[in-house]
């Protein structure tokens, strides 16, 4: 976890110092067991991409967490995060526009519903021009995930799907 301002993540209902934490050392971590006492409320930001996770605090948004991911959510956290929106947690999915980020972003929301959204920059278009790459398309893996995102109904993977279709990239 990054966090430019604290109580987004409580201890057993207390306000946990996260910010002091990334001051310090860059982060806050912690072991997210069956029972463990942590929850949060307001909202956070789901980060795929580590660059961006150490830098979210540049990018203008108004969460003030972000919860660094990597890819593929674990089942433990997917379910810690669904009872914390269970009590109005609010998620900001910012994947890689690839199959694999916007495959997880169907994951989470389907789990987690309207509490979830998908994070489409206004200059998303532009960003893939510079950033995207076409090699991510030619693994199989990933042909079968696109596949898959064209028959969403969710107009966000609508909108980054023409955008992979438009550029053959992610």
């Amino acid at each position: 976890i990054r966090s430019k301002r604290d109580g987004i993540l409580l201890r057993d209902g207390i306000t946990v110092e996260t910010t002091r934490s990334t001051e310090e050392n860059g982060v806050f971590a912690f072991a997210l067991t069956d029972e463990t006492p942590f929850t949060m409320r307001g909202g956070c930001l789901l980060v795929e991409n580590p660059a961006v996770f150490h830098a979210f605090e540049n990018l203008g948004l108004e969460f003030s967490l972000a919860i660094y991911t990597g890819g593929r959510c674990s089942n433990r956290f997917l379910a810690w995060l669904a009872s914390n929106a269970k009590t109005g947690l609010q998620i900001l999915h910012l994947p890689d526009y690839d199959p694999l980020g916007l495959t997880e972003f169907l994951r989470l929301y389907e789990r987690i519903g309207e509490a979830v959204s998908l994070f489409t920059p206004n200059n998303l278009h532009t960003l893939f021009r510079s950033h995207s790459k076409g090699a991510l398309l030619g693994d199989v893996k990933n042909q079968r995930m696109l596949m898959e995102l064209r028959k969403s109904n969710h107009p966000s993977i609508h909108k980054v799907v023409d955008l992979i279709d438009e550029s053959n990239a992610g």
